[in-house]
């Protein structure tokens, strides 16, 4: 049996997709922000998979194209709002290229005039191509979600950033095992037992390991909460 997380009833957002909303919205300066804007901010926000894949096409920095563009600033362009309502509600939040993906669908053919104006068009559909990376993924970072909010809790560096990866890929304590530093027996160990909620591990390590919570606690309460969910005694 497994302890499922509370469905999320809005869209939410990565770390990185948050501060790329915030940057077109500074693109903006003071008006409505466009989906050109935003398209703008994830092509210059620094960590997100949808920037990094862009300018590792271009070998340079492409949200410059955009911002020194006079078309950036296009009265007509659909409104970056309209890209956010696009997004589809689900457990996950949505990533930097997510967002592209619906900035681009919403932007039509304005924003893909823009984009083929700055020679960014064949280039960003390229790097729409591949899905997010994996949760076991170890060469690919990925993004985060609440990162550092889990140290404000009391977790340590380590925990915060495995917790916050993890949540940008699913609830599920699935997620969370590769990133606990387990060696394989323990990984294989861990994977077996039934999913629950990474929020509820949380809880449970700062409940019993005080202000200073290591990944070694994390594992450990994940084996306490999983034997909870088989009605197990937890030797």
């Amino acid at each position: 049996m497994s302890v499922p997380a509370a469905p999320r009833s809005t869209v939410t957002l990565t770390d990185q997709a948050l501060v790329a909303v915030h940057l077109a919205r500074s693109l903006a300066g003071g008006g409505p922000a466009s989906a050109a804007h935003l398209v703008a901010g994830l092509l210059g926000e620094p960590e997100g998979v949808a920037g990094r894949r862009v300018r590792r096409l271009t070998g340079g920095e492409p949200a410059v194209r955009l911002t020194e563009h006079p078309g950036l600033h296009a009265p007509g362009l659909p409104r970056l709002s309209h890209a956010l309502v696009a997004l589809p509600v689900t457990d996950v939040p949505a990533w930097t290229t997510d967002l592209l993906r619906a900035a681009v669908r919403v932007g039509g053919a304005d924003l893909a005039d823009l984009l083929a104006a700055t020679g960014l068009d064949t280039t960003v559909a390229t790097a729409l191509e591949d899905p997010v990376p994996l949760a076991e993924d170890e060469e690919e970072t990925g993004e985060t979600f609440g990162r550092g909010s889990f140290s404000a809790r009391g977790l340590d560096r380590a925990a915060d950033d495995a917790v916050s990866r993890a949540l940008a890929h699913s609830t599920s304590s699935r997620a969370l095992v590769p990133r606990l530093m387990l060696d394989d027996v323990e990984r294989s160990a861990l994977a077996n037992l039934p999913e629950v909620a990474i929020d509820l591990v949380v809880q449970r390590a700062l409940d019993s390991r005080g202000d200073h919570v290591s990944l070694r606690d994390l594992a450990t309460c994940m084996v306490g909460v999983a034997l909870e969910a088989l009605d197990l005694p937890n030797r």
